[in-house]
């Protein structure tokens, strides 16, 4: 005869969040910049490779757009808001995160 091993683990992956949901500019001159601060934080002891995905060509632009977080880590990046036309703008960006 013969019988069955059951193997199951469970992985430990990164657990990376954004501390702000909304980053509000408020009115800016077309051609003038704003600026505006953005936590990224990895709460988990592992570490993490993260993306933003943000067309380089936006009114909205990041300093740093990927990176790696070490364990428990944190990293502080600056958005720009640099309006082009006197309308509205809004973008959702999302943030990749491997492993995740």
């Amino acid at each position: 005869g013969s019988t069955t091993l059951k193997c199951v683990g469970k992985p430990i992956g990164p657990q990376v969040s954004i501390e702000e949901s909304v980053l509000s500019f408020g009115s800016v001159e077309c051609g003038k910049m704003a600026t505006g601060i953005v936590h990224i934080r990895n709460d988990s002891d592992v570490p993490s490779i993260f993306q933003f995905q943000l067309d380089p060509k936006s009114v909205f632009h990041a300093d740093v757009l990927c990176g790696q977080l070490s364990a428990r880590g944190s990293q502080t990046i600056m958005v720009h808001f640099r309006p082009q036309r006197p309308i509205p703008y809004c973008r959702r960006v999302v943030c990749l995160v491997q492993h995740q």
